[in-house]
């Protein structure tokens, strides 16, 4: 495929914008990717994953409150400031998961669209851990079927509930 700006070189960056849900795919070579400003480093493309997650302001906005106290947010044991985690991906201490535990938890509910463990288990307490893993999405349900005041789903998601416990 070539390049979609210039229409002479391979393309071989991939951008994929969303913009109010539409999708619109971009396939650009280096050269013009380099003339839009497009840098493929990954330090700046770390950077510019870890500020989406937290919603940093486009270049030119004031700062948020919030994003002024997340600048602020020091790890007590080794002295890390979360911006420098923003910055570089990495934590600086075993306390550091600790003193961020909120903020990684978003972090972390961005990238995997969740925080209940959806992976393998170890085969000699994979029962016990798929019955809690199941309870934790049926009770998820359970909610959100009452909050949408579906009480006869509510009661089944419940009486579900109640059979795992047994």
């Amino acid at each position: 495929m070539l390049c979609e700006k210039c229409n002479l070189q391979p393309a071989s960056v991939h951008l994929t914008q969303l913009v109010n849900g539409e999708k619109t795919d971009i396939y650009l070579c280096n050269d013009c990717a380099s003339e839009n400003n497009i840098s493929l480093t990954f330090n700046n493309l770390l950077h510019g994953f870890l500020n989406s997650l937290y919603g940093a302001p486009p270049s030119g906005d004031s700062a948020s409150p919030r994003r002024e106290a997340l600048a602020g947010l020091a790890c007590g044991e080794c002295g890390l400031r979360f911006e420098s985690f923003k910055k570089t991906g990495k934590l600086g201490c075993a306390k550091c998961y600790s003193h961020f535990r909120s903020e990684l938890a978003q972090v972390i509910k961005n990238i995997q669209g969740g925080n209940i463990h959806e992976g393998k288990f170890p085969s000699r307490c994979a029962k016990s851990a798929l019955a809690v893993r199941e309870a934790e999405k049926l009770k998820l349900r359970l909610k959100r079927a009452v909050e949408r005041e579906e009480f006869e789903e509510a009661a089944r998601l419940r009486d579900e509930i109640k059979k795992l416990g047994d």
